[in-house]
């Protein structure tokens, strides 16, 4: 789970495209990843995006020019 404090409008696009469930927790709100819902959507991305995080790579591949 993520905590987000403050909100803010990319929230609402994230919880509005059913992504992300959203709940208050005491004075926290607290958001989950849907994860069959992102994965339906955009099969393997998030498997791809974690994978890459664990190698600890910070090159996205992706030239900037």
């Amino acid at each position: 789970m993520l905590g987000l404090g403050g909100g803010g409008d990319h929230s609402v696009h994230r919880t509005g495209a059913g992504l992300v469930e959203q709940r208050d927790q005491g004075p926290k709100r607290v958001n989950r990843l849907r994860r069959d819902e992102f994965e339906a959507r955009f099969p393997g991305l998030l498997d791809l995006l974690l994978r890459a995080d664990d190698t600890g790579s910070a090159d996205s591949g992706v030239s900037a020019g």
